[in-house]
Order: C-alpha cells, then structure tokens, then sequence
C-alpha cells in the first residue's frame, strides 16, 4: 500500500487497476464525494479523474493495486458541467434529455451529473436508451437504474426495470422502442426527483431525427442537453424553446471507439449477464406470446411430412408452418387453398433466438436463450440465468429479434415477424 499526501485543488488521474481509501480531507472522483474514511475502485481499463476539494482540509490517500497515479495539469472537466448541475437541482430541472453522436461522452456526463444530484441528497433515474452499447441492462433492452448512492461505472449499476426490445439496434422496432421509453419514463417520474435519459447516437437521417423527435415529445423534458461538436445537432431542437436547451461542447479527451470494439464491448456485458445459466423446459400449453405468431393463433392438421406444427392465425393472416424443409412453391400454392397465405418456419432456426420471460403481470424477469421449440414433447427449451423460483412464474414470453448463445455471444439475428 501506498500513502499519498495531496494538496488543496490538485487533480489526477488514476488507472486501475487501483483500490483508494481517503485517510484524510475529501476529494471528488466524477462527481462522486468521498471523505474520511471513504474507499473506491478503479477497475483495470478504466480511467478516472481525482480532484482534491479546495474547501477540503489536509488531503490524504491510501492505495493499492498495480495501476498508477499522474498529476494533471489543469482539469478535464469543464466548470460549465458544475453549473449546470447547480441550475438542474436548484430550478428542479426534474426530466433530463442527453442527446450526442457516438462517441461523445454521453454516458461519463450521464454519470457526474448524476452524482453530483446525489451529492445534495437527490434521489437520480437513470434511462438508458441505447440499446446497442448499454451501460444500464443486457443489450437489447432499455434499462433504468434508480440510483440513491453515489457510483463511479454506469456499467455497475443494477438495472431496477428494463424493457425488452429484442435488437441491438432501435431501426426495425421504433414502436417498441418509444413504447418502452414511454413506459419507464412514466415509471422513473413517480419513484425520482430527477431523471436523466441517455441516448443512442443515432441523431441523423430520416430514422434519426423520427426518433429524436418521438423522444422529445413523449419525454416533455425540462431540460434538453446537446453534446456536440460544432452545430450537428441543431436540427434536432429547432421548435424546442431556447430556455430548455442547453448546449456543450464534447470533451477533446473523448475516443472513437470501432465498431469491433463496441462489439466486444457489447459482448462482455451480455456474457456477464448470462453467466451461469441453466437449462430449463416448460410446456407450451403453460405459455403465452408477444411479439410474434406462434402461439397467437388455433392449431391445425396439415397432411403434408414436411410440416411438423401449424396453426391457424386469424383474419387474413394465413397459417404458420414449422417445416422439416422447405415447402416447394408447389406445395406452398396448393395448402394456400385451403389455409391461406403460408408463413414458412423451418425447425431449428429459433435455436439462440433471445426472449424475454414474464410473469402473468407482464412484468418481465428477465431473458433467456432459446435452446429449441421441442413439438412431439409439448416444451420450450431454453437457457437463462435465472433462479428457478422466478422461472416457475414464467407464463409468457416476447420473442426478440437477435440472437444470443447460451453462454451469451452473439449469433446473429432473424427478421421481425419470422415466427
């Protein structure tokens, strides 16, 4: 262990992987206070700020880890970000809206001002939007994590509710994206004093701007928070009113982060969330669907060897086949006299399809990875982490569109409404 004896208004930077226990005096590490007496953690691969308070007394640090500790210069964060913290908690600025491009540092900003709210005694939500690259919840889902404590990683703190959107991308599923954004916004507002909602980089294009604006208008924020670099989100808040816009200029020490990096960023956060899963079965005739056909309609008997389910859906909607193969066009245009438009399946495509597992309240508790629809034992095999008292709840599913193995890698996706 090592001690270190700082001085009033010094800033520096640590590198995990490193524990610090302050001796003495109070320091504030991304908004986050910490006293005497106080510990923290910086992870290996992580980078953060100390800076020691100039209304602190005599400085001192404890610490341990085989990470380093450099003096900066000057700070890197800017003295705005302070006072637009002190604006959001003493005008109750209560909804929050952060809109950036990738790689702008929306969800550090998320997180000091955050903890900042938290310093005064505020009670913070925290929506996580982007399904891609969350921080909040397994990818595929929008999370929200109501946070009384103050926390350094966004990444580590517990998802209180998530909605399942099934993609790692918001483009196929704009309803059920607004859908849930609606849902836990309403749900944050009755359970925080402010909420702050992070959001995809997604701000361009016909899909981007539909989607921002959507949010606008469902969110009513108090506050809407462009982090840019120039003016590139200026289309964006056109028919905002001045007052509730506030503008930043991104941070020059952010970083590009590839698209294979964000992969195996993604990754680690899925696998983390399956890890120790276990195989479970449970009958069909317990079930009930969302976001899907199967198990939506009657189940028929089609004389064909091919076929090995079908059911009838309803108006024009036509039947849905699980087939061994594939039906010929022939064979397709001859069923479709009797059953209507045919929706062909073939058995073993929803292997790894990832669902979301709720109980007979719709509340959702949590996902799984199909392992097979096993027809000739009536069962759904699947894979999730889990405890086997909340799966004895489980009685509907949602299907999502992407894929995930057991372990939680990615593999993939199917087209929405394929089953």
């Amino acid at each position: 262990m090592t001690n270190k004896q700082l001085n009033k208004s010094q800033i520096f930077l640590v590198t995990g992987p490193m524990n610090i226990k302050v001796i003495s005096g109070t320091v504030s590490v991304i908004g986050a206070e910490f006293g005497k007496g106080k510990t923290f953690s910086v992870p290996q691969g992580k980078k953060v700020p100390v800076e020691t308070l100039p209304s602190s007394g005599e400085v001192k640090l404890q610490s341990s880890g085989k990470g380093r500790i450099e003096q900066l210069e000057k700070r890197t964060i800017p003295a705005m970000w302070d006072s637009l913290a002190q604006k959001i908690y003493k005008e109750k600025l209560k909804k929050i809206l952060i809109l950036g491009e990738v790689d702008t540092g929306k969800s550090f900003f998320t997180t000091y001002i955050s903890n900042k709210l938290i310093n005064n005694g505020s009670t913070v939500g925290i929506l996580d939007c982007d399904v891609g690259q969350s921080d909040v919840g397994p990818p595929g889902t929008l999370g929200l994590a109501i946070c009384k404590k103050k926390f350094l990683f966004l990444a580590n703190q517990p998802a209180d509710d998530i909605y399942f959107i099934g993609s790692l991308s918001p483009g196929l599923h704009l309803t059920l994206f607004l859908t849930g954004i609606d849902k836990l916004t309403t749900e944050a507002s009755a359970k925080t004093d402010f909420l702050i909602i992070d959001t995809t980089g997604w701000v361009h294009g016909d899909g981007g701007r539909q989607v921002k604006h959507s949010k606008i208008d469902i969110i009513n924020p108090d506050l809407v928070i462009l982090l840019q670099r120039k003016d590139e989100l200026e289309h964006l808040v056109l028919t905002v009113p001045p007052k509730k816009v506030f503008r930043l200029e991104v941070s020059k020490t952010a970083s590009n982060t590839s698209q294979h990096d964000r992969k195996l960023l993604r990754e680690m956060v899925s696998i983390d969330y399956f890890k120790g899963s276990k195989k479970f079965a449970i009958p069909l005739t317990k079930l009930k669907t969302e976001r899907s056909y199967f198990k939506s309609g009657n189940e028929v008997n089609i004389p064909n060897k091919k076929v090995v389910y079908a059911e009838r859906l309803r108006a024009w909607e036509g039947t849905l086949v699980f087939v061994k193969e594939a039906l010929t066009p022939a064979e397709a245009g001859e069923l479709s006299k009797s059953f209507g438009n045919i929706r062909q399946f073939k058995t073993g495509q929803e292997k790894y399809i990832t669902i979301a597992l709720l109980d007979g309240n719709r509340k959702i508790l949590g996902l799984g990875s199909i392992e097979k629809i096993d027809f000739k034992s009536g069962k759904l095999h699947f894979h999730s982490p889990l405890p086997e008292k909340l799966i004895k709840k489980v009685c509907i599913i949602q299907f999502g569109s992407n894929r995930t193995d057991f372990s939680g890698r990615e593999m993939g996706f199917i087209s929405p409404g394929a089953i």
